[in-house]
Formats: C-alpha cells, structure tokens, sequence
C-alpha cells in the first residue's frame, strides 16, 4: 500500500474511532438520518467533517446506502486553515515532554531535515542523497 493511503488509514481509524462518532456508532446505517448527521456535525472542526461525509460517500459507494443520507449541498464547506511550521520554542517544548524515546528521536530528526510528516513518512534510502 502507499505510504498516503497508510496514513490516510490510520488518520481515518482515530477519526471514526473518536467519541465524535459514539452517537452513531451502534446505529445501522440505514436508520440514519439528515439529522443524525447534522446534529453529530454541529460544532465539530473540520477533520471530523471531512471523516464524517468520507463516511458517509463510502457507505453510497459500496451500497450500503441506497441513496445520500445528506444532500450535497447540505454540507459544510471546507474551511482551509493557513499552516505554519512550529517554532523552536515549540519544538523545544514538545521535545521536553515527549517521554517516548523513539517518538522523541522521530522528531528531533523531521527538526532537523525540515520534513512534515507526510514527507517523512515516505522517506526511503533511495530517496536520500547520501554523498551530501
């Protein structure tokens, strides 16, 4: 599998497995409602949306739903957030509380190639100059 998809799993697993979800959780899918939705949705930051109408596209796909729970247009619309890499402040504090050695190791060293970690994550030898 590509690394994107395994990361996208593992995002995709924490979110349906939040207590955002514990509302619907045990209730079939086909006894869902707009309301349903709409009420798990209120309040809720954008992630979880997302997971929420991946969700909810999956289940049309594989026909476990006959036919959209929500309208399209009833969703919200994505609101993209402006990203910023951490400072060395805050790098330096979650370096100090991360008690993990390997997670703690892992981060030092994205400090230290400057990678997010989706880059890191497809990081191979391969892909590694290693001469320089």
């Amino acid at each position: 599998m590509h690394a994107r998809q395994d990361f996208d799993a593992g995002r995709s697993l924490r979110a349906f497995t939040s207590p955002t979800f514990n509302a619907i959780r045990d209730q079939p899918i086909l006894e869902s409602t707009a309301e349903d939705f709409l009420r798990l949705k209120k309040g809720q930051v954008p992630p979880l949306i997302h997971y929420l109408r991946r969700l909810h596209n999956l289940a049309l796909h594989i026909g476990w739903l006959p036919w959209p729970v929500l309208h399209k247009s009833a969703w919200p619309k994505p609101k993209h957030v402006t990203k910023r890499a951490l400072t060395e402040k805050e790098y330096q504090l979650i370096i100090k509380a991360e008690r993990n050695e390997e997670r703690r190791s892992y981060y030092e060293l994205l400090w230290e190639i400057g990678a997010a970690q989706m880059d890191a994550a497809q990081l191979t030898a391969e892909n590694i100059d290693w001469g320089r």
